[in-house]
């Protein structure tokens, strides 16, 4: 998918040779805002994989009894358009945490300005809650123009934004 993009970009661009398109990255770090949209793949669902969040849920309810602290801050990279972030969001309010006082934070990082834009929103169209019991989406989701929008009253806090894993020192939430 990165060949693909970088070709089509270099192809936009009139350049001759990927070759000539590297150069081109090189005097325009910019260039790269419009690779990612075309080489990430943002395919997605709601709980997926579900083995994944079983385990996790599991893990915060013995953690949450035990732990010295409560604060949790939970970080997402490659959040795309948002599947995870909110299902790490149903999840952790289903586990009860913020009504026993605990301090819970979601963070969502992506390459893909586009994807976090569309996370950030947190409407999704009918297919997005194909993998949702019908009692999930009544409790997590109000039908509006254009899609259904996530019940963020309900949920933790989510804090999502543009950035590269290697560069923690350029995300708005690194303290």
């Amino acid at each position: 998918r990165l060949y693909r993009a970088m070709t089509t970009r270099q192809g936009r661009l009139n350049l001759n040779s990927f070759s000539d398109y590297a150069a081109y990255l090189r005097r325009e770090p910019d260039e790269w805002k419009n690779i990612w949209p075309l080489a990430l793949t943002h395919e997605g669902a709601f709980f997926r994989p579900a083995a994944q969040f079983e385990v996790a849920r599991d893990l915060l309810d013995e953690w949450s009894i035990m732990a010295p602290e409560r604060t949790l801050r939970v970080l997402s990279l490659g959040c795309g358009p948002g599947y995870e972030t909110c299902s790490l969001a149903m999840m952790l309010e289903e586990t009860g945490l913020r009504a026993k006082n605990w301090q819970v934070d979601i963070y969502g990082l992506d390459l893909d300005e586009e994807a976090v834009s569309r996370a950030e929103s947190v409407v999704f169209v009918e297919a997005d809650l194909d993998w949702l019991t019908p009692a999930q989406r009544k409790k997590w989701f109000t039908p509006r123009a254009g899609g259904f929008h996530l019940k963020t009253t309900l949920a933790p806090p989510l804090h999502l934004a543009a950035g590269n894993i290697y560069e923690p020192e350029t995300w708005p939430f690194s303290e």
